[in-house]
């Protein structure tokens, strides 16, 4: 009888530690009309809800580009569908130059940043990673508009920046990965750019190296910094953690660097990269698996919560979204698209709390 009430037991710690609660995303749009290209990322929200991603093919003449000539565009996902009609009066988009290839993006309150160079007082904002450029560019949107772009902070010693997050003052962090074939530390760094209400008025300034960093994100109270970091090993990755920092967003500083999740050491999964971060107002994590097929959510102790499965096995970017920030959107290329193939996809997920970066929208102008 002994036996068997230690057998119970046993099984039901097993349980507790090891139970992972799996629940499915739904597919917003599949491919087959798909205006994003393989190069999908940078998920981000504006104030009114809607959500954009990068590499939009849609031209403002309405022709349809190459996913490789569309590295620095930014456009909308409205509805069901991504929007068609690139001269409607709700469409909103934005390129860079030529040589432009835009990654993390994010929708700023235009209380914290400059403000449009003209004087106008209608435009939506947002900061953009350059990777091509080594700088973070702000850009306005305006239906109806063309839109303007100029550089927010930038430096040559940037290791191509990844993705960025802003705090409510205007503070501003960036990750950055250079990929090889075997990542050594200084392949990946952090990054923080002053607030500044001034056009190009912010200054970077090198917080630490790392190996390559792609995923960040604050906490909702601001008192923590959530970055990932991966190493490779002949081409495939071997590492993937994600770090949290204790961070003073006025001074612009981190400290106490503690690990949040190895996944290696978590459930053997390091294969698939970190590729996207953000947090809810409940302060819980939410981490893309890009080749992974999912998104792992985490209390703020680090506790795994849930595993969202996706319809895309490489998403790169998430964010909150919808009327009350409370859908989740994932995008990534379709399927098993390989790198460099494909269309990008976009899943959606109900959570029970709304995101971080759109609950600070609606609390600031």
């Amino acid at each position: 009888m002994l036996r068997q009430y230690l057998v119970v037991i046993l099984l039901v710690l097993a349980h507790d530690c090891c139970a992972v609660l799996y629940q499915n995303a739904t597919s917003l749009y599949s491919g087959a009309g798909s205006n994003f290209g393989t190069y999908i990322e940078g998920c981000t929200v504006d104030k009114g809800g809607k959500v954009y991603a990068t590499n939009y093919l849609v031209a403002f003449d309405g022709t349809v580009l190459k996913d490789v000539d569309a590295r620095g565009t930014l456009g909308m996902v409205t509805g069901s569908h991504p929007n068609t009609d690139a001269n409607s009066a709700t469409s909103l988009r934005a390129d860079g130059t030529a040589k432009s290839s835009w990654n993390g993006a994010r929708f700023v309150p235009t209380s914290i940043v400059p403000r449009h160079p003209g004087g106008g007082k209608t435009y939506k904002t947002a900061l953009v990673t350059d990777v091509a450029a080594h700088k973070v560019v702000q850009v306005w949107l305006k239906p109806g508009a063309s839109p303007v772009t100029r550089d927010f902070c930038g430096n040559a010693d940037m290791a191509q920046p990844n993705d960025v997050v802003i705090a409510s003052n205007g503070r501003v962090f960036v990750s950055g990965q250079r990929w090889t074939s075997n990542t050594v530390v200084g392949d990946g760094d952090l990054w923080t750019c002053s607030p500044t209400r001034t056009v190009g008025g912010s200054k970077a300034k090198l917080l630490a190296t790392l190996g390559r960093t792609n995923g960040i994100e604050l906490s909702p109270d601001e008192k923590t910094l959530y970055l990932s970091e991966a190493f490779n090993k002949n081409g495939n990755p071997v590492v993937n953690r994600v770090w949290k920092y204790d961070v003073n967003v006025a001074a612009g500083t981190v400290a106490n660097r503690h690990l949040f999740v190895d996944f290696e050491k978590l459930d053997k999964s390091q294969g698939a990269d970190v590729d996207g971060i953000r947090t809810d107002m409940a302060g819980n994590v939410y981490i893309a698996r890009n080749g992974g097929w999912q998104v792992s959510v985490f209390s703020p102790a680090g506790k795994l919560l849930r595993s969202i499965r996706l319809t895309t096995k490489y998403p790169t970017s998430l964010e909150f979204g919808g009327s009350d920030g409370k859908t989740l959107y994932v995008v990534g290329r379709c399927g098993d698209a390989r790198f460099t193939t494909g269309v990008g996809c976009v899943d959606v997920y109900g959570s029970p709390a709304a995101g971080r970066a759109w609950t600070m929208l609606q609390q600031l102008a």
